[in-house]
């Protein structure tokens, strides 16, 4: 049997404190530029960050289904995340897993702005408010091997 999906509010990333999760990225002129040099220049961004030998995985279409049934999390690297078509949805986790989805927050990113998740914490996968988005996640090289996915606490319904 299934558990009940338990409810998250959604929050504005520029209205909450987010330090013990990562940053908030202001894209700077990256916001007006087309597509392919957008993710270059948060590749550009993240080679800052972290040196030239980066993953990035390019996501055609962020669902925008706002029920998350697991979560993953990457030991050795932080993740940038931007979505470029909607707003960012990020449902980030307290503890090390996490117990119950009363450790989740549930933050919103504007579009074209990135997220910096901390290296080592929990978090469900991207999703897209409103509607598919074009995404890019960028990370250590080698981060996709040393990464864990399993289920969340939950199932967790983002309610914007």
């Amino acid at each position: 049997m299934t558990a009940p999906a338990q409810a998250l509010p959604l929050l504005s990333a520029n209205a909450v404190d987010l330090a013990e999760f990562g940053q908030l990225l202001d894209p700077g002129g990256a916001r007006e530029l087309p597509y392919d040099e957008a993710v270059g220049a948060w590749a550009d961004r993240a080679g800052a960050l972290w040196g030239s030998s980066l993953e990035m995985v390019r996501l055609p279409k962020v669902s925008a289904e706002l029920t998350l049934d697991t979560m993953e999390i990457h030991p050795a690297s932080g993740q940038i995340s931007v979505a470029f078509d909607r707003p960012l949805v990020i449902v980030l986790f307290r503890g090390a897993p996490p117990a119950s989805y009363r450790d989740a927050t549930a933050v919103t990113v504007p579009k074209g702005w990135g997220f910096l998740i901390r290296e080592g914490l929990w978090h469900c996968g991207l999703r897209a408010l409103g509607g598919e988005s074009r995404a890019v996640a960028i990370f250590r090289e080698g981060t996709s091997k040393n990464s864990e996915v399993r289920p969340a606490p939950g199932p967790i319904v983002v309610v914007p």
